[in-house]
Order: C-alpha cells, then structure tokens, then sequence
C-alpha cells in the first residue's frame, strides 16, 4: 500500500454516488432501478492530454455492489460534461456489505473524446461547474530516478496526500514512485492550490529550509523536500522514508534536485491511465 495515498471511507465513497443504502448496506441501490443507470456529476478535476483528445479523471470510487461505476463524458460544440455513470444489473444479487469496501478508488481514467477539448468547458455535468484541469504538458516526468523505483499511483489532482493539504480542489498532478522491494517512496507533486507545506516533514526530521535552485527557479530545501513554483504551479518532491536504520538511505536533497531537473520543460506523453 502506498504510504499516505488518500483512502476514501466505503460510506463516504457511497455518499458521494448519493445512491448507496443508509449503512453502505447491499442490495438494489436507492434511485437505480435494476438494470438502471444513475449519473451523478463528476466533482474533482482533471488532466486533459497535450492534444486535447484524453482527459484524464480521478479518483472516484470503485464499483459498489451490486453496481458498476465509470466515469463518463457527454460532448456538445461547447462543453464536455463529465459524470460518474452507475450501472445496475436487471437481477442484481443481495449484496450485505458492500463488496470490495476495503479496495482502493480508481486514481485514475482515461475518457477519450470524440474530438480535441479545444475552446470548450470541461464541466460537472450535474452542476454545470467547471471542472478544474491542467496540462498534460506540465506534468513531470523525470528521465534521472533512482534505480530501483517505479511508476505507482498516479492522481490527476492537485489535492495532496496524507499532512500536506492544498484547499479548495485544487488542479494538478500526484506521482507515486515506489522503491522495489524496499520501504521508501518518492511523490512528485505539483498543485495549482494553496500548498501548506509543513516546517517538520516525515521522520526523520528534515532539518531547517535552505535556499535551492530547482530548474532554474528559486526553491527551498530540506533533508527529503525540494519545493519551487513553475508554470503557474507549486511544485514539491518528497521522500517518504522507513524509520528502520537499516532501511535503505533515501536520496539527499541534490538527488532530489537531479530528479526535478532531468525532466522536460514540456512533454506531449501521455500521463499514466
């Protein structure tokens, strides 16, 4: 399990459906008629890729039985609407609990549209809201990783994990890159929000902020936190480290450096689906 990665309570995920039964008990779905679909407005926000043709969704929560649940979008000449879209089956089972309440939400989805985005409004289908986005073209994608970590979770959302909060919904990206086979973890990310980063970060402790210079823009540092602002967007890297002295040592704040400074200033790759 990824240290820190939100997990969102069975309940809650339900509530935000507003269609599972007071309890998150089972059973046929209150307003969903069986073998009926029930949309609902999608409510976070968004990454749309460097051609406009994918827009990246997430997280929303899994299916919940007996329903299957799918992010959507309807398309018009001025708007693409985006919802999530649960679908009941005609006989679907008594479910008692809700089935797969301890799985984690799908962080993210790929919705092809029919054409670029271009000039149209990304929105809550059911509100009419825009939905907050940004760039694929922004997101970083480091060339120089340590050996041995890979691509985890990826969030496209500005919203960060675990103590470091931004407010409001905030656009943006979440990496996870995990250590294979040992206990530490590298998160990039990168928030169009308020970030409040914290003055005492993960143990061990980081030590005072010192002045950097992360791709060429002024910085600040510490013992596992790198943090600048580009292209509109605070930007922080961070090791979440085992506290076992014999873990393995976690990349020191010029690797950190290193590892924001060999991506890209702009890349039309996809982001992860």
């Amino acid at each position: 399990m990824l240290p820190r990665a939100r997990r969102l309570a069975p309940c809650l995920l339900a509530a935000v459906l507003a269609a599972a039964a007071a309890g998150c008990t089972g059973g046929a779905q209150p307003g969903v008629a069986r073998g009926g679909t029930f949309l609902t407005g999608y409510p976070g926000t968004a990454v749309v890729s460097a051609d406009g043709r994918t827009v990246t969704v997430g997280p929303y929560p899994p299916d919940i039985c007996p329903a299957a649940i799918t992010a959507v979008a309807r398309e018009s000449k001025t708007r693409v609407a985006l919802y999530l879209e649960q679908v009941t089956p005609p006989d679907p089972p008594s479910c008692g609990l809700v089935q797969g309440a301890e799985g984690a939400p799908v962080w993210a989805y790929n919705l092809r549209l029919s054409e670029p985005l271009g000039n149209r409004k990304l929105v809550n289908g059911a509100t009419g809201r825009a939905v907050a986005w940004i760039s694929s073209r922004l997101v970083l994608r480091p060339a120089a990783l340590r050996a041995g970590y890979h691509q985890g979770v990826f969030e496209p959302t500005g919203d960060t994990p675990g103590t470091y909060v931004t407010y409001g919904g905030a656009a943006g990206a979440i990496q996870y890159f995990n250590e294979t086979g040992g206990p530490n973890d590298l998160v990039i990310v990168q928030s169009a929000g308020k970030v409040d980063l914290p003055n005492q970060g993960p143990e061990p402790p980081p030590g005072p902020w010192v002045p950097v210079v992360v791709r060429g823009q002024a910085g600040r540092g510490n013992h596992n936190m790198i943090t600048w602002r580009e292209n509109g967007l605070t930007d922080y890297i961070v090791n979440l480290p085992n506290t076992d002295p014999s873990s393995p040592r976690v990349l020191t704040m010029r690797q950190l450096i290193a590892v924001a400074d060999s991506a890209p200033a702009f890349s039309s790759a996809p982001v992860p689906p």
